[in-house]
C-alpha cells in the first residue's frame, strides 16, 4: 500500500476538499500571484489564505508561529485542511505546521516546482531549519494526498526547472540505470513531456519509503548527494539545492571511485552528464573549513565520522557509509 495518494484528475481533488468544513490554503508570495490563479476552482470555499516570504530565510520556527496565529485567529479546528500550495518551502513547512497544530491537521500537498513533485512533495517528510541548520526540527506526517497539475511547471523560469531536475538523476543514480541513461538525453525545457519521468521519480521514491518509512535503512539511499550538496547550499551564495544537489552527487561519485567503490567507467558518465546539464552552476571560490564544519553537524552522523550514502555503480546506491574528511580531499573531489 502506497503512503500516500498521487491525484491527477481536478474532479479527484475537488471531491476530497469539498469533505472538510473548513480549508486553509499556504502560499508563499510567488506561488501566490502565479499559481494560485490555476487553481481557483479548489479554492471556493477557503476559510483563511496564509501567504509567507520566499527563500531558505523563512523557513523557520517564527514563520511556524505565524502561521499558527493566522489558524486561531480564525479557530481552525481540527477538522481542518490546509493546502500547501508552492515548492519544498511550502510544502516541508505547511507539512510540519500541520503535524503539530492541535496535535494534526490533515494537509494537502499542490507541488508548484520540479523540485517539489519529484522530492518534498511526498515521502511524509515534513521539516524546517534551526540554527542555519537544514531541517534539524521536523516529523514524519503523511499528506492525505499530493496533487499533481503540470501546467504549474510553465510558471517556472528554467533554472528551477534544473532545480529539480537533480532530484531526479538521483533517482536514477541511486535505484534505475536505465532510467538515469534516459534523463542525460531529454530535453528539460519541454515540460508537457515531463510528467513520464516525474511518475518514474515518483515510483522509485514510493518504493524506497514503503519499504523504510522512518530512514533507519534503504531509505537513507535518497541522501545521496545531499551530505556535500547541503554543505555547499550553506556556505555558497546564490546556489539553488538542486544545483547543490547536483554538484554534490559528482563530488560523492569521486569520492566513492577513490574508495575504491566505483568504477571508473560509471564516474565518468555521471560527470559528463553533471556537467552537461550544470556547467553554469558549478560552484566558485568555495569555502572547504566551513563546509566540511556544516558536514560534522550532519544529523546523519554519528560521533566523529561523517555518514554517507555513495554509489557502488549506477543503479547501486550504499548507505551508512562512515568516513573521517578532510578539507583536502574535500578539496580535490570538488575541483
Amino acid at each position: 500500500m502506497r503512503h500516500t495518494q498521487f491525484l491527477y484528475k481536478p474532479e479527484e481533488i475537488e471531491k476530497i476538499v469539498n469533505g472538510y468544513s473548513e480549508i486553509i490554503v499556504l502560499a508563499d508570495e510567488n506561488t501566490a500571484v502565479h499559481c494560485l490563479p490555476l487553481l481557483e476552482p479548489l479554492l471556493k470555499n477557503v476559510k483563511q489564505t496564509i501567504i509567507i516570504g520566499t527563500g531558505e530565510e523563512h523557513k523557520t520556527m517564527q514563520t511556524c508561529e505565524k502561521v499558527f496565529e493566522k489558524l486561531m485567529a480564525v479557530h481552525i479546528t481540527r477538522n481542518a485542511l490546509l493546502l500547501n500550495v508552492g515548492g519544498g518551502l511550502v510544502c516541508d513547512l505547511g507539512g510540519f505546521s500541520a503535524s503539530v497544530y492541535k496535535r494534526g491537521i490533515d494537509y494537502i500537498n499542490i507541488p508548484t516546482s520540479l523540485l517539489c513533485m519529484v522530492d518534498a512533495a511526498f515521502g511524509d517528510k515534513t521539516a524546517v531549519n534551526f540554527l542555519q541548520t537544514k531541517n534539524i526540527i521536523g516529523s514524519f506526517y503523511s499528506p492525505k494526498t499530493v496533487y499533481y497539475l503540470t501546467d504549474l511547471l510553465k510558471t517556472l523560469p528554467q533554472r528551477q526547472l534544473y532545480n529539480g531536475f537533480a532530484e531526479m538523476l538521483k533517482h536514477g543514480l541511486i535505484a534505475y540505470a536505465d532510467y538515469f541513461e534516459e534523463l542525460c538525453g531529454i530535453n528539460l525545457t519541454d515540460t508537457e513531456k515531463l510528467l513520464p519521468y516525474i511518475q518514474t521519480s515518483i515510483d522509485i521514491k514510493e518504493q524506497i519509503v514503503e519499504e523504510d518509512p522512518h530512514e533507519h535503512g534503504l531509505r537513507k539511499i535518497l541522501n545521496a548527494g545531499h551530505t556535500i550538496g547541503h554543505a555547499l547550499e550553506a556556505t555558497q551564495k546564490d546556489i539553488y539545492h538542486g544545483e547543490a544537489v547536483a554538484w554534490g552527487l559528482l563530488a560523492e561519485a569521486k569520492l566513492s571511485h577513490e574508495l575504491g567503490i566505483l568504477p571508473a567507467k560509471h564516474l565518468d558518465i555521471i560527470s559528463a552528464c553533471i556537467n552537461k546539464y550544470y556547467s553554469n552552476s558549478k560552484p566558485q571560490n568555495i569555502d572547504y573549513h566551513k563546509m566540511l564544519e556544516k558536514m560534522k553537524h550532519d544529523k546523519k552522523n554519528t560521533d566523529e565520522y561523517i555518514s554517507f550514502s555513495l554509489l557502488q555503480q549506477i543503479g547501486v546506491c550504499g548507505y551508512d557509509i562512515e568516513l573521517e574528511l578532510d578539507v583536502e580531499v574535500l578539496e580535490r573531489i570538488l575541483a
